[in-house]
């Protein structure tokens, strides 16, 4: 069994948008107990589609959710791309 939650936002924008810093910016300040990584850019499988991932951590099963909820917000709020939420990803 696991012994900690992951959670993988993916952020899918066109191939010309430099969106990097914006998502930077955009992310909050994640919980003392949940470990964010990211974004970084990862293997977009739609051509002339970027892909970018975070990664929120933790062993407490509502704060990453909380922060999850959040991250989503805040991405939300950007108004770029498509936002893709995969609990305990199989792949990362």
């Amino acid at each position: 069994p696991p012994f900690s939650r992951i959670i993988a936002v993916s952020i899918i924008v066109s191939e010309t948008e430099d969106i990097m810093g914006r998502v930077r910016q955009a992310l909050p300040q994640p919980p003392e107990e949940v470990v964010m990584l990211g974004p970084v850019e990862v293997f977009s499988p739609r051509k002339g589609m970027r892909c970018l991932q975070v990664i929120l951590k933790s062993p407490d099963r509502k704060a990453v959710r909380h922060a999850a909820h959040e991250v989503m917000g805040r991405l939300k709020a950007m108004k770029k791309g498509k936002i893709i939420i995969d609990v305990d990803p199989l792949r990362i």
